[in-house]
């Protein structure tokens, strides 16, 4: 009977630890299913760039811009991929196309890139996608909004929301005028940027009016 003790016992042990590793399995599938969408959004593409961690911050810092900002813009156009191609034609890390990279090539004093093939290289990328982020703040006054809804949506239809409603504040006028996809972008570029520098990303001095996270866009139906 003493022997039949233990072997009962030793069977509920078994049970009891069995039922723990099943109690753990479905924790970590659950966390698996709850965080893996922000690894792929997050984790994944900050892991990607940082191989070019050097090359981006120099180019963003002779652009005069900041780091992060730069950063984001990345992880939202290509997921941090190099060889990212959009169905418009847009390549690499800044998703640039050909005809603006040979602009900004040229505003450089640069060689030309002569293939879109070239702009796979990420350190050319970065560098001539960093230079129009320059003409674009040039030309939208160091707006920052409007700077992304421009590198967005184009500096065409941007300015052309200026002209018909100059009172506007940008934020206003992003909210009004600009497609879904545009004021999607800006709110995440922006949000991802304070993120990347509050949490540890690239040192560099943020807008001093960043000393909380930026206000989303008020929704809209469209």
């Amino acid at each position: 009977m003493e022997g039949a003790g233990e072997s009962l016992d030793g069977g509920k042990h078994r049970r009891s630890l069995q039922l723990r590793l099943l109690l753990f399995g479905l924790v970590v599938v659950g966390n698996a299913l709850q965080y893996g969408d922000w690894l792929w959004r997050e984790a994944l593409p900050v892991w990607r760039l940082r191989a070019v961690v050097s090359e981006l911050r120099r180019s963003a810092v002779e652009a005069g811009w900041t780091p992060s900002i730069v950063r984001a813009i990345a992880i939202e156009e290509s997921k941090g991929r190099s060889r990212a191609r959009s169905s418009a034609g847009a390549i690499g890390l800044l998703q640039l196309r050909l005809t603006t990279a040979v602009e900004m090539a040229e505003l450089l004093g640069l060689p030309a890139p002569e293939a879109e093939e070239d702009l796979y290289d990420p350190t050319l990328n970065l560098r001539l996608g960093c230079e129009y982020l320059r003409q674009l703040r040039r030309r939208f006054d160091g707006d920052l909004r409007l700077v992304l809804a421009a590198y967005n949506a184009g500096p065409t239809r941007v300015s052309r929301w200026r002209r018909e409603s100059p009172e506007l504040a940008s934020a206003v006028l992003i909210q009004r005028f600009a497609p879904r996809e545009t004021r999607a972008f800006v709110d995440r570029v922006m949000r991802r940027a304070w993120r990347l520098r509050h949490l540890g990303g690239l040192p560099a001095a943020d807008p001093p009016e960043w000393r909380s996270p930026p206000a989303r866009l008020e929704r809209r139906s469209d």
